[in-house]
């Protein structure tokens, strides 16, 4: 299609030429070793010159480890933060916690049943807090889930049967938790019926349900079970807008013994229905991610499946998804991260491999499928409402928001929108 684009937000447009999206492909990984066992992998620009850098978790030595990149997909050496002797580090969240326009980071430590707070000082990491939460932690998401601006935290504790939210006050974070069904293993934030707050939405993995607890102003109800197929466990949680219809759907992980899919929870009215299953391409589906891969403006699926050694790519096609291909990894691929790393405005794709002390990173090379990040309502034309619904994106933290291609929803990407306003449109 065409792309209008109204010129400095003022009188006149200029006719951009769109290309076709294809299949979305990857290029073969690229392997980067970590320490002994990584389990989490994200991207942000922590030193503020707008490259991305990664940051990985390492159990043994326990620590966070920053490689910055230097441009076009490259990183520079490791910079290692020892996070304490049986802490055991592994996934994150990635936002400006403080307030400072930078990015902070917020690492699971589950030897110590706690997140680690980690501010972000000129591109040096130090870790300023640490918030206790449930027992074993393994997943954290960071959502606002109270509204009032800023980055809230959740953790999903599988050994004790709890959800921690940590709220943030300034930078400072106070603990509540909430009972979560047997073994919760995932726990995100959407706004569901779009009332402007977050419901918490939890895999309740021994279960075999997702529990879908309503926010009532700042207190959570009774949860909402819906079931999953019988012969699936849900694993890994992201929400999206799946079917266009302006609403979150969720997608969760399916899996068991020698089985692996994504389920799609289509959101009708507030209500979420039972998982549509996709296969994964994979057994043992464990962490799921939602974005436009191909660049044609739906969001599109990818999905780890650790016992196969492969990242599934699910295409959206009208809102079905689709198992279009699989990415070779290394042993044992845990948490999935999506960024723009090489800086083509394309996404790409990573995951630590536990067994093979190695993160893969798979470049984007989707023919034709650059995003057009400004038009931010979709609605083929770059005007002040796609400001507008950038603000709203923000608010939200949604995958909109993200305009610099970091995997997070934070300040700097207000600039990134003013500068991909400007630049118009492929």
């Amino acid at each position: 299609m065409s792309m209008i684009r109204q010129s400095s937000m003022g009188a006149g447009f200029l006719l951009c030429a769109g290309l076709a999206a294809a299949q979305p492909t990857f290029m073969p990984a690229t392997s980067v070793a970590t320490g002994q066992r990584p389990g989490g992998v994200a991207f942000g620009d922590f030193d503020g010159d707008t490259i991305v850098d990664m940051v990985y978790s390492n159990d043994a030595p326990d620590t966070v480890t920053i490689r910055f990149g230097t441009g076009g997909g490259v990183f520079g050496a490791p910079v290692n933060f020892f996070t304490g002797a049986g802490t055991g580090p592994d996934s994150f969240a990635v936002a400006d916690f403080d307030g400072d326009l930078d990015l902070d980071v917020a690492v699971v430590l589950k030897g110590i049943d706690s997140v680690a707070i980690m501010t972000n000082t000129a591109g040096v990491l130090s870790v300023s807090g640490q918030v206790p939460t449930g027992s074993n932690p393994r997943r954290i998401v960071a959502t606002d889930i109270d509204g009032d601006g800023d980055a809230d935290l959740l953790t999903a504790n599988r050994d004790s049967n709890t959800v921690s939210i940590l709220m943030n006050t300034n930078g400072a974070f106070s603990a509540s938790s909430l009972s979560a069904g047997d073994r919760p293993v995932s726990a995100i934030g959407a706004d569901l019926d779009g009332d402007g707050d977050q419901e918490i939405i939890v895999s309740d993995n021994r279960g075999r349900a997702v529990l879908v607890f309503p926010n009532m102003g700042g207190a959570f109800g009774a949860p909402t079970s819906i079931a999953v197929s019988p012969i699936f466990r849900p694993e890994g949680l992201d929400s999206a807008d799946i079917d266009g219809d302006g609403d979150t759907d969720v997608l969760v992980a399916l899996s068991d013994t020698a089985v692996g899919a994504v389920g799609l929870m289509i959101n009708t009215g507030g209500v979420l229905a039972a998982p549509v299953e996709t296969p994964s391409g994979g057994t043992n589906a464990d962490s799921i991610t939602a974005g436009d891969l191909d660049g044609d403006g739906d969001l599109d699926v990818a999905v780890t499946n650790q016992d196969t050694n492969t990242i599934g790519i699910l295409e959206n096609n009208g809102g079905a998804l689709g198992l279009v291909g699989t990415l070779a990894t290394e042993a044992r691929p845990q948490r999935i991260a999506r960024a723009d790393v090489n800086g083509d405005n394309k996404p790409d794709l990573a995951t630590a491999n536990r067994d093979a002390n190695t993160i893969s990173l798979f470049m984007n090379n989707t023919a034709g499928g650059g995003v057009c990040l400004a038009d931010v309502n979709g609605d083929g034309v770059l005007n002040a409402n796609d400001f507008t619904a950038w603000i709203a994106a923000f608010n939200m933290s949604a995958p909109e928001c993200d305009q610099n291609g970091d995997g997070s929803c934070d300040p700097s990407d207000f600039n990134a929108w003013i500068a991909n306003f400007n630049a118009g449109c492929p």
